[in-house]
């Protein structure tokens, strides 16, 4: 099972990274967040098809069934080492070219909620509480890196869950049933 979760999280992770990393501007230039929020799940939901893959690999060269607790562990441990991957990969990035990402996505978030027809008091109420936020996501790497893990892990772990279900009680099911007709 290591090998499948090792091989599959890592692809996962640089999938998801890659998906991130192409779409981002270079250092200075302006960050599209419209388009970066959708391309950066599509290449989520690209790197977690590994899961499937995985357990079905797993499940045919193992056993004929697999349980939903061994599929679940499986898509779980994928999901862990690619979100590790993903978060190291946007450490570097922000680090090295998106120092200004909280700067950024406050002038996008203004943007967007004057062009939805709020007032300048509405908007600097609203936005004065993540200004601290990003205050301290700036300055704390355990904050980065939770809201990072933010991104991409409840994406893992929703197509582990949907996997696991899958072959640990769908196709588990069809399988038994077919053996008490033969």
């Amino acid at each position: 099972m290591r090998k499948f979760t090792w091989i599959y999280g890592l692809l996962a992770g640089i999938i998801s990274s890659l998906g991130f990393l192409l779409m981002a501007p270079a250092q200075g230039e302006t960050i599209n967040f419209d388009r970066s929020e959708s391309m950066g799940y599509a290449a989520m939901l690209l790197g977690f098809v590994g899961i499937l893959i995985a357990i079905t690999q797993y499940r045919a060269k193992h056993y004929r069934n697999i349980s939903f607790a061994k599929a679940f562990k499986i898509g779980l441990f994928i999901s862990l080492i690619a979100s590790l991957i993903y978060c190291a990969t946007w450490e570097y990035y922000y680090q090295n070219y998106a120092s200004d990402f909280a700067e950024q996505y406050m002038a996008y978030q203004r943007e967007t909620m004057s062009e939805e027809g709020m007032t300048e008091v509405e908007i600097n109420q609203s936005l004065a509480a993540q200004e601290d936020f990003f205050e301290a996501y700036k300055n704390n790497l355990a904050i980065r890196m939770g809201v990072t893990s933010l991104e991409i892990l409840p994406v893992g772990l929703v197509i582990t869950l949907l996997a696991a279900l899958l072959f640990g009680v769908l196709l588990r099911k069809s399988k038994d049933e077919e053996s008490e007709y033969i």
